[in-house]
């Protein structure tokens, strides 16, 4: 125990951890506007599933996109509907803390979104979403 100090400097010296090693990055498969997602795309995306450990879920991105609508659901307030514009609608979907999604919106309406593609059906009616996986607003 007389020598955690010492020991915990040697490990850190031993590390060569640089600032950027301490950068969150993200992954994306490819960049990819949501213009080009359609339902053929969208099963073939199913077609390579199950996902998991060794067969991840591709991700695509696309930046600057405007934000029409924003608003909370679920009885948890866990759930965040996105009404988004990149020239023509886009629905969004993010799973997290809606309230703290709002606050940390404060009124900017652009948003970058990591997203993969997926069919929402409702009362036999399909439109394709972006459930979104990450986020950063500018």
């Amino acid at each position: 125990e007389k020598d955690i100090d010492e020991f915990r400097r040697r490990l850190n010296a031993d590390a060569e951890l640089t600032e950027e090693d301490f950068v969150p990055k993200i992954w994306i498969d490819v960049p990819m506007p949501f213009e080009y997602v359609n339902e053929k795309i969208v099963q073939e995306l199913k077609d390579l599933e199950p996902f998991g450990q060794g067969n991840e879920k591709p991700l695509f991105a696309q930046k600057s996109l405007v934000i029409r609508n924003a608003r909370v659901l679920g009885k948890n307030r866990n759930v965040v509907k996105l009404n988004l514009e990149t020239g023509q609608p886009v629905d969004g979907l993010l799973f997290a803390d809606g309230d703290r999604f709002l606050e940390e919106q404060a009124g900017r309406n652009m948003i970058d979104m990591i997203y993969y593609p997926d069919v929402n059906e409702y009362n036999g009616t399909r439109t394709l979403q972006a459930v979104i996986r990450n986020y950063k607003f500018h």
